[in-house]
């Protein structure tokens, strides 16, 4: 097919009321072949697909069907490593029971569909992305509003938990309890939110005139946790760790305790990240920082709402604390308490 060019019209002088036939006129194509394309249908060369979707996100075109709710793309490009009943999936079942009651149809994107979401018309975007080929695959969609959850992105509205002030709040608490040797583990460390958690906990350690070495904050990028848990007590041999992640405490405890037998809240103390359905009921009862997960999901689907009814906005960015639930895997060292 010969390449075309699509004098694609600007939004403020487009029509609200453009019919299927305007935007064909617009495209040079059938009415058939935009309705086509609009609703998903096969047999559109990939040219002509890309020409329709991109007048009609450029020109806010919504189709007229009475019966076509709001679509918004939920994008997760670590659905791989989802746990179940983890982060991920707990965020998610409140981000789509938030959207179905707002009658809004949800399209769920993985690392295995994304570049198929460019070839597909949504009205928003809401994003759990941590990598940064994801986020300049949501980059080529501009006239699409898109709300990222924790990770803050220049261009894109966000929603996030403190990630800084959760680390912070880990070494204050650790400190307060009278330890000194402090330690970090974390998924993975380039990402967003391990960056900020990490900038937090070495922060709130230098505050408190405290020691810190390079191999105290440690990273598991997808490796075996037993040997990453194993260098780390041999190298620093902390006498409390910050688990930064909701996925990784069970593992790590289970390794501490059943593999290290080490006893949580005695040999080693750990504060991790709440899993609501796993930290109280381990053995002992995990102390959490908690992020609003219910919260996030409502918040980030308010302002992707505003955004998408208010057309090009600038960047909106809102961030919420974590709370912290004390139970029992934190030994309280300091001389107060043992007289």
């Amino acid at each position: 097919m010969s390449s075309k060019t699509v004098k694609v019209a600007s939004p403020a002088k487009v029509h609200s009321k453009r019919s299927i036939y305007d935007l064909a006129d617009q495209v040079g194509v059938s009415a058939s072949t935009v309705s086509r394309v609009l609703n998903g249908r096969r047999g559109i060369g990939d040219e002509t697909r890309n020409m329709v979707l991109l007048a009609a996100r450029a020109s806010g075109f919504r189709p007229r069907m009475a019966a076509r709710p709001l679509t918004v793309a939920v994008v997760i490009d670590r659905n791989q490593y989802a746990a179940f009943g983890g982060f991920i999936s707990s965020l998610l079942s409140h981000m789509v029971q938030t959207l179905t009651r707002h009658d809004v149809s949800v399209k769920l994107i993985t690392e295995h569909s994304l570049k198929r979401l460019r070839n597909q018309l949504v009205d928003g975007i809401l994003a759990l992305a941590w990598d940064d080929s994801t986020i300049s695959e949501l980059r080529k969609m501009p006239s699409v509003p898109i709300v990222t959850i924790n990770r803050i992105e220049n261009d894109f509205s966000a929603v996030v938990s403190n990630h800084q002030a959760q680390g912070e709040r880990a070494a204050e608490y650790f400190h307060r309890h009278g330890h000194r040797k402090l330690a970090l583990i974390c998924e993975e460390r380039n990402n967003w939110g391990s960056l900020q958690r990490i900038s937090g906990f070495i922060d709130g350690i230098k505050r408190r005139g405290l020691e810190i070495g390079n191999e105290a904050i440690v990273s598991m990028d997808h490796q075996p946790m037993y040997g990453v848990l194993r260098r780390l007590m041999s190298s620093w041999n902390p006498t409390a760790i910050y688990v930064a992640g909701e996925d990784l405490t069970l593992e790590v405890c289970y390794i501490l305790r059943d593999v290290m037998g080490l006893k949580i809240g005695q040999d080693v103390s750990v504060l991790g990240m709440e899993s609501a359905k796993i930290s109280q009921f381990m053995s002992p009862p995990i102390t959490t920082l908690s992020q609003p997960l219910e919260e996030l999901a409502r918040l980030s689907i308010e302002l992707l709402q505003r955004q998408m009814d208010g057309g090009k906005r600038n960047p909106e960015r809102l961030e919420l604390d974590c709370t912290l639930i004390e139970r029992e895997s934190v030994a309280n060292l300091s001389p107060a308490h043992e007289g």
